[in-house]
C-alpha cells in the first residue's frame, strides 16, 4: 500500500482496481447466470487465479481495513469466481491428454507431427 496505494500512487492505484473491478463484475455476471464459467475460463484461463493469488494477502488486508461490518464483501464475486476457475482448470487438465491425441491425429492427417510437450 505504501509503493501503490490510492495516496501514495493514484494513477497505480487506478490501474490495479481497474483490473480488479473487471474480474469482480465477470464474478457478478457469472454467480447471475449471464456468462458462462467455462467462457470465462476458456477466455482467460489461468490469469484471474494467479492473479488472485499474488494479491489475495492485499484483498484481505483492504476487506479489514476499510470495509464497515460486515467485512469480507470488497471483490468477492471476483474470490467466488476464482473458486470456480480452479475446479475448471483442474477438469481441464485431466481431459490435456485427450485433447493432445485429437491434435496428433488431426496433425497426422495433414502430415505434421505434434512435439513431445514432457
Amino acid at each position: 500500500m505504501r509503493k501503490y496505494g490510492p495516496e501514495s500512487n493514484p494513477e497505480e492505484w487506478l490501474k490495479f482496481m481497474s483490473i480488479f473491478e473487471i474480474y469482480e463484475q465477470m464474478g457478478v455476471l457469472a454467480k447471475h447466470g449471464s456468462v458462462g464459467m467455462h467462457l470465462i475460463y476458456d477466455l482467460m484461463a489461468g490469469y484471474p487465479i494467479r492473479l488472485w493469488d499474488k494479491y489475495e494477502d492485499i484483498i484481505d488486508g483492504l476487506r479489514i481495513e476499510w470495509e464497515d461490518p460486515p467485512k469480507g464483501m470488497f471483490m468477492e464475486y471476483f474470490e467466488d469466481l476464482v473458486y470456480v476457475l480452479r475446479d475448471i482448470r483442474a477438469d481441464d487438465i485431466r481431459d490435456l491428454d485427450n485433447r493432445l491425441m485429437r491434435r496428433r491425429i488431426q496433425r497426422e492427417k495433414l502430415g505434421r507431427t505434434i512435439p513431445d510437450y514432457s
